[in-house]
């Protein structure tokens, strides 16, 4: 049971030199029977800050939760986020890690929220599509980063403030799609980001696809 902070945090740079970096997450790696905590309870590899001049923030780090069963109740949040840092840029901004999980359970329809999930890219074994009858993602961060990934909302998705929601992967072939059969809404302080696209190879026909019927 988790009901306390397990962390791997990078390194915060805090001086004042040039072009120092902070430190990544680091790595947390999980085996049990059964999984389960408070909220409480939070597993973190946040990337470090970095107040420095012309200094990049660390990347988000690794967790890896694999277990056999989940206790009831299960509230336990999780943390990837990359830290902060001189450079904002997309091209030059660290990015969160990655969050894999034994099933795709705690991850539950309808509402993804309450700090839970932190910038975490989410992979489970066998999760490349999902289908939900509505969606609401606000205070929280997670990109579905499975190869070529289809989400299927049969009713609104919405994205609220402090939420993001992500579908996509710079790594394989396939078409990640977002399929919403009601009304998209991006609040204000709510971000969509549907990609697709490798980055160490010739630029190739991938791309994504967002489709919305209402």
């Amino acid at each position: 049971m988790v009901d306390g902070s397990l962390t791997a945090n990078g390194g915060v740079y805090g001086g004042s030199a040039d072009g120092c970096g902070s430190g990544s997450g680091g790595g947390i790696y999980v085996t049990c029977q059964t999984f389960g905590g408070a909220a409480s309870g939070l597993l973190s590899v946040k990337g470090g800050d970095n107040t420095g001049a012309r200094g990049g923030a660390g990347g988000g780090g690794r967790i890896a939760v694999d277990y056999e069963t989940l206790a009831p109740g299960n509230a336990v949040r999780f943390n990837a986020q990359s830290g902060s840092g001189y450079y904002t840029q997309p091209r030059r901004a660290a990015a969160p890690g990655t969050l894999w999980l034994a099933t795709r359970d705690l991850l539950q329809a309808g509402t993804i929220g309450d700090g839970r999930f932190m910038g975490v890219c989410f992979h489970a074994p066998g999760f490349d599509a999902w289908t939900v009858d509505e969606l609401v993602v606000t205070n929280g961060a997670v990109i579905l980063a499975a190869d070529g990934f289809t989400l299927n909302v049969q009713g609104d998705l919405t994205v609220g403030d402090g939420g993001l929601l992500g579908i996509g992967a710079v790594s394989g072939d396939a078409h990640p799609a977002l399929n919403c059969d009601g009304s998209l809404r991006v609040r204000d302080g709510g971000c969509l980001l549907v990609f697709g696209g490798r980055t160490n190879s010739a630029a190739k026909a991938v791309g994504a696809e967002v489709t919305v019927a209402g």
